[in-house]
């Protein structure tokens, strides 16, 4: 599978809002102004195929009108455009959709073929095409959250989603040869896992697993290139 990072930082940096896409078909969250990220990275759009939404915080949810908009307005799908996400999605991407293209809701529906999965059971295994996708839930402030373990030929992906550090956390790790963890501080605070939980996984899963940190202040980004490696930025991309 290829991982490019859309998107790699948390609210207030220079950096787009975390945003991943594994091999052009798979999102993971859908953050302010990630669709101009995606044309700028030269992606047809409409290749996507599915969207993995780990919580509805603005910087993870709110490019959700551009994103349908990119599937169902000048284009009618062959095949359905999948949003997968916890309980309440369905409701919530209307609602954001009518405050922003009401007149245009029912027909980019219809065109974009959209269906919406909410998610009942962590750890149930969502099954799209040669990919296995499996929610886990974490613990974060606002909203019922989950990371994501996405598997293909043997190989796995996971996604902590923001979270403090927690038994899904550790279970995304467990279940993936690569994964990208929240890493929005120094140290954890206010629903977000810190530098000392990803150098705690680190040291655990050492050889089993890659740890990777994103949704990143610029401070910790910082501070963690100068102790370990440079961490990810737009564009960049991962082979598993």
């Amino acid at each position: 599978m290829q991982v490019r990072m859309l998107g790699t930082g948390s609210i207030l940096t220079k950096h787009l809002s975390s945003c991943a896409l594994i091999d052009k078909r798979i999102m993971l969250d859908c953050p302010n102004g990630v669709m101009k990220a995606i044309r700028g990275h030269e992606i047809i759009p409409t290749d996507i195929d599915v969207c993995l939404i780990t919580h509805f915080h603005a910087d993870h949810f709110f490019d959700i009108p551009f994103l349908l908009i990119e599937q169902g307005l000048r284009n009618i799908r062959e095949n359905d455009f999948i949003i997968i996400g916890p309980n309440g999605l369905t409701n919530r991407v209307d609602a954001l959709f009518d405050m922003a293209y009401p007149e245009d809701r029912e027909k980019i529906k219809i065109q974009s073929k959209l269906k919406t999965i909410e998610i009942r059971d962590s750890e149930e295994r969502i099954h799209f095409n040669n990919y296995v996708i499996t929610p886990y839930q974490v613990e974060h402030v606002g909203y019922e959250a989950y990371g994501y373990v996405i598997e293909s030929s043997g190989k796995s992906v996971g996604f902590t989603g923001d979270t403090i550090m927690c038994s899904g956390v550790e279970k995304i790790v467990q279940s993936s040869d690569l994964v990208f963890a929240d890493m929005s501080f120094e140290k954890n605070s206010k629903g977000h896992m810190g530098m000392n939980d990803i150098e705690y996984l680190m040291d655990k899963y050492n050889g089993c697993c890659k740890i990777i940190p994103t949704h990143m202040t610029d401070k910790v980004r910082k501070v963690f290139e100068e102790k370990y490696f440079k961490p990810p930025v737009e564009g960049d991309e991962f082979i598993v």
